[in-house]
């Protein structure tokens, strides 16, 4: 068993256990109630019982009403990770000797956990009074092992400060889902306890909780997909595990150290720290200092304090481990004490949010370990670090708003209320909402957020209005600040997967990058810079090439300067094999010099993680001090940085090709499976070929015709296997596409193109492109399109250059991604 299959057993382990105790309560699979606990004197009855827990009933209620209003499916999901991650941070503190083991089994003792074996003798402190006396019924009963052992999981989770301070508290319905069987073969903490998947290695490295993460989630996230092919939208419950991938740690380090690493060195150039940056990219012509857009060089910090780094989608915290670690190392060169450089770290310098609330909690947690490793008594300072989820929707009316400001701060309340009823949406927008406050309502209200957090109010009231909204204050602050770094591995997310509100907002407030989250992501970043900060970003690299990026690519190119880029193309990620996702790592300064120049990786060949790191550190790919203003010579400006020069004077001195043939986009039949079949499944003599336009051949009776319709790679000629039904002209195919759309054009496009001869080729090919000469008779769809010259002597010249290498390279520069549309 691997760490992978290992966090997928624990998960399925988990959940059908939550599931068998929702049985217990009374609940059926579907959420219905068919018997509940009443409560009688000193306890509750319950399946013809009484027990000694008073307080049950009311949680029984809780539970009762998350399931009405989440579904039941969700609270079985919610509960099994609540234990997975509980379980599994006690453990990881236990194993690095940051408190005792709990949940370990006695030497010799299989199936006895340490913290069972020590209640029989009488070690229970950690209860409270009402728990210790339930324990004392129990604890000489061993037919009560699994009852005695919930009770007590549940008091220690009750009184870990760090628990309850990563977590939250645990004073909710969970503690009724703990499942039965923990303590059997079949359950989880048996699991933990047996097996090899995780070495005493593994659970010294901070990552490790990262990892389990994701893993964990995978099934749930193949699940997510899956209703993508059904054609379901992501909801936001579905956002976190459709968008969340660990980045490799080597990029990371690139990411941190040429962000908020560049930035010291602009403050301290004969920094030590440069030699321990192994991933630090610098150009050759540049000084060492970031250069402002006056020309001029300067440092943007003045003191290591106002150096501040964000990741507005942190996922389980790797790039704020790194961040951390980088900072820490800033720290000791300015002889602050490890004491003193922690709490300045997770007080003024480092930031993370996201969607998710339990990536959100790992991220904390994992940022804590981090800290521990240079200072073990950060548990106990009750330092947290700043990194919040994206609260739950609330509706606030204008009077609570005007309790919480108080009367000072009355002028502000439209300003809050109008940031409260977008942050509605939190949960399904999360980091792209944009949250508008003026720098005094800034101010204003985080100096309120502390003053009640430190002196509360006697004002009924304002107390409970602040508990309502005390969780929104946070992230809505650092969603209105700016920072010196942003650190991103954002989400990736096409329209096509949005759900309506999503995909509404994104639309209109995001038109440049609307496309695809990673691409909003790229916008949201940039605005939360400040100007002459850093922002590093992992996505997708089709922003770099697709016509529908290229106003995003403009914008970027014209305001901000590119400093450097991993080019890292397919299988970046282990986790994603194949061709479809093709990554870039990149760093941008939010200033624009006189002469913006970068150094590119070029990394797209290697097919492994590991050879990718290992040819950057060679630097065997690399193509530096690349004018940011060459990419403005080619249509559409690209990021092309591998282009010659003499590729370039093609492109500033050649002729487009559309003014020698037409390159043409096809039908969409939106019924492939009907409309268009192998020539060899239908009858020969309703085919109707060589003619040379659609009035003959409408008038020919036939039902079927040659269409192109992509194909394998194969040069000059063939994949003629396809036939398309254009009986009368097409009419069944028109009447869908007006059923649907009410128009015919909008998917049988260029039909004044059909039955002419030209050139075709295959639009998505991950082995190059292949162009094919077809004559008269053929009408083309959008997986064949088509360049249509009815001049033979011009036709034979075009289609030899277009299969020429030249061509190819070319082409490779337009179109790098595995998609050639007819615009390239």
């Amino acid at each position: 068993m691997n760490t992978k299959t290992f966090a997928q057993t624990a998960r399925r382990i988990l959940m059908e256990g939550v599931a068998q105790k929702l049985l217990y309560w009374g609940f059926t699979p579907e959420g219905d109630v068919v018997e509940e606990p009443v409560s009688v004197s000193g306890g509750y009855s319950f399946r013809g019982e009484v027990f000694d827990d008073a307080a049950l009933p009311a949680l029984w209620r809780k539970l009762h009403s998350a399931i009405r209003k989440k579904g039941i499916e969700v609270i079985v999901e919610e509960a099994a990770y609540t234990w997975f991650n509980r379980i599994m941070a006690l453990r990881i503190m236990a194993k690095n000797e940051y408190e005792e083991h709990q949940l370990s089994y006695v030497a010799g003792m299989e199936h006895t956990p340490i913290i069972l074996q020590r209640a029989r003798q009488g070690e229970y402190s950690f209860l409270n009074t009402r728990e210790q006396e339930r324990l004392r019924n129990n604890i000489g009963d061993y037919n009560k092992d699994a009852e005695t052992f919930a009770l007590l999981l549940v008091g220690y989770c009750h009184n870990h400060p760090l628990l309850n301070n990563v977590f939250g508290r645990l004073d909710d319905y969970t503690e009724l889902l703990l499942p039965d069987n923990m303590l059997q073969d079949n359950g989880f903490l048996h699991l933990l306890n047996t097996t090899d998947a995780i070495s005493d290695d593994d659970y010294q490295k901070v990552e490790l909780i990262g990892w389990l993460y994701q893993f964990y989630i995978s099934e749930r996230k193949d699940e997510v997909f899956a209703s993508f092919k059904k054609n379901k939208k992501a909801e936001a419950k579905d956002i976190p595990a459709a968008t969340q991938i660990f980045t490799p740690n080597w990029i990371v380090k690139y990411m941190v150290e040429n962000t908020a690493g560049k930035l010291w060195l602009d403050k301290n150039p004969d920094s030590p720290l440069r030699k321990n940056m192994k991933y630090l990219v610098e150009n050759d012509s540049s000084t060492t200092l970031s250069t402002g857009s006056d020309g001029q060089n300067e440092a943007l910090i003045n003191d290591i304090e106002e150096l501040t780094l964000i990741d507005p989608a942190c996922g389980s915290g790797h790039i704020l481990v790194e961040g951390f670690d980088l900072l820490y190392q800033m720290y000791m060169e300015e002889y602050y004490t490890p004491e003193e450089a922690l709490e300045s770290i997770l007080t003024k310098n480092l930031y993370g949010l996201d969607i998710d609330d339990r990536a959100a909690q790992l991220a904390t947690f994992a940022i804590l370990l981090k800290a521990a490793q240079q200072y073990r008594d950060v548990f106990t300072k009750g330092w947290m670090p700043q990194v919040y989820a994206m609260p739950e929707a609330q509706e606030f009316s204008e009077q609570e708003v005007k309790d919480f400001l108080g009367a000072d701060g009355e002028a502000y309340t439209e300003e809050l209320s109008d940031a409260l009823l977008l942050m509605k949406q939190a949960k399904n927008l999360g980091s792209v909402m944009k949250l508008q406050l003026c720098t005094n309502a800034q101010t204003y209200i985080e100096a309120r957020y502390k003053e009640l957090q430190e002196n509360p109010e006697t004002d009924f009231n304002v107390v409970a209005v602040f508990h309502k909204i005390e969780v929104f204050i946070p992230v809505l602050l650092l969603l209105t600040k700016k920072y010196s770094a942003v650190v991103a591995n954002p989400p990736y997310m096409g329209q096509k997967k949005m759900n309506n509100q999503l995909k509404d907002y994104v639309n209109i407030e995001f038109p440049k990058s609307k496309s695809d989250l990673f691409a909003v992501f790229m916008e949201v970043t940039m605005n939360r810079t400040m100007d002459k900060g850093m922002m590093g970003m992992i996505n997708q690299h089709s922003w770099m090439f697709l016509t529908f990026f290229e106003k995003l690519r403009v914008t970027f190119l014209e305001n901000y300067s590119l400093k450097s880029m991993l080019h890292l193309g397919p299988r970046t990620f282990e986790e994603l094999s194949g061709e479809v996702v093709q990554s870039t790592s990149f760093v941008f300064q939010k200033s624009l010099s006189n002469t913006p120049k970068a150094t590119y990786h070029r990394l797209v060949k290697f097919k492994s993680n590991a050879l990718k790191e290992k040819e950057f550190l060679k630097k065997s790919q690399l193509f530096k001090n690349i004018s940011q203003q060459t990419f403005m010579k080619i249509p559409g400006e690209p990021i092309a940085y591998w282009a010659s020069n003499q590729v370039l004077l093609n492109f500033e001195n050649g002729i487009p090709l559309e003014q020698i043939a037409n390159p043409r986009q096809g039908m969409k039949t939106l019924y492939n499976e009907k409309f268009i079949r192998n020539w060899h499944e239908v009858s020969f003599i309703k085919i109707g070929f060589d003619f040379s336009n659609s009035t003959v051949a409408k008038e020919s009776f036939n039902k079927w015709f040659p269409i192109n319709h992509g194909g394998e790679f194969r040069k000059w000629f063939g994949n003629n296997d396809f036939v398309v039904n254009w009986e009368n002209d097409g009419f069944e195919i028109k009447e869908l596409a007006v059923k649907k759309y009410r128009s015919i054009t909008r998917t049988v496009t260029n039909i004044n193109s059909y039955f002419k001869p030209g050139i075709s080729w295959t639009v998505i090919s991950s082995g190059g492109t292949s162009f094919r000469f077809f004559p008269k008779g053929f009408l083309f769809s959008n997986s064949g399109q088509s360049l249509i010259q009815e001049d033979e002597e011009l036709r034979m010249y075009v289609g030899g250059l277009l299969n020429s290498k030249v061509v190819l390279e070319i082409l490779s520069i337009l179109s790098p991604t595995l998609g050639f549309e007819s615009g390239y």
